[in-house]
């Protein structure tokens, strides 16, 4: 799915009434809506090819359920790269 804002690439953006995030380096575009008693949100991550859709009808909790949802989804199936450790001298790094 190419981009279809002319916000830099490094900004996250709003067009056509989706959001794109980044989030664990994954562009993701969301969409969500919401009623007194509904909570939807709408996940692509079209480089990955995957997405889902998921809807509560619980008034005060899900719209924090829906974005727990998109946090765990993300973190379980594209977790954010590990951050490479730095070697000194070629010595391992001392964990105090």
């Amino acid at each position: 799915m190419p981009r279809r804002c002319n916000d830099p690439p490094r900004v996250s953006s709003m067009c056509l009434g989706f959001y794109e995030n980044h989030i664990n380096d994954e562009r993701i575009i969301t969409h969500g809506g919401d009623t007194d008693t509904f909570h939807s949100l709408l996940v692509i991550l079209p480089e990955r090819q995957a997405g889902y859709f998921v809807s509560y009808n619980s008034p005060p909790g899900g719209n924090s359920a829906r974005n727990d949802l998109l946090m765990a989804f993300v973190d379980h199936f594209y977790p954010a790269p590990k951050a490479a450790t730095p070697e000194i001298g070629g010595a391992p790094p001392i964990i105090c």
